[in-house]
């Protein structure tokens, strides 16, 4: 490293100890919110999905749910996440405040 900051070896295993740490609390945290997410969605919800690719909504709507997590590119993260939102919205059996924890927690 050519940084005239980091004087040795220990500065710099700090520094990557650091990012490594950072680096896996990010992905512990969409762990969570994927966690809460999945939990909140229930077995009964319906929506348009593809039945050659899904066997139930849920599964349809998990499957978005990790391409969420899996993804960085916060665009079409928004875009997947209104599929998401419009099904919870839409669900019958969902209460309001569930529909509203979803909503919070999806954010």
């Amino acid at each position: 490293m050519d940084n005239p900051e980091i004087k040795n070896s220990e500065e710099i295993i700090i520094l990557l100890e650091s990012i490594l740490v950072e680096g896996e609390v990010d992905k512990s945290q969409k762990s969570i919110t994927f966690n809460a997410l999945k939990n909140l969605l229930r077995e009964e919800i319906v929506c348009s999905y593809d039945s050659n690719l899904y066997q139930t909504c849920r599964e349809y709507l998990v499957s978005i749910l990790e391409d969420i997590r899996d993804s960085n590119d916060i665009e079409k993260n928004k875009e997947l996440s209104k599929v998401i939102l419009q099904a919870v919205l839409d669900d019958q059996i969902m209460s309001d405040k569930e529909k509203l924890d979803f909503k919070e927690i999806l954010k």
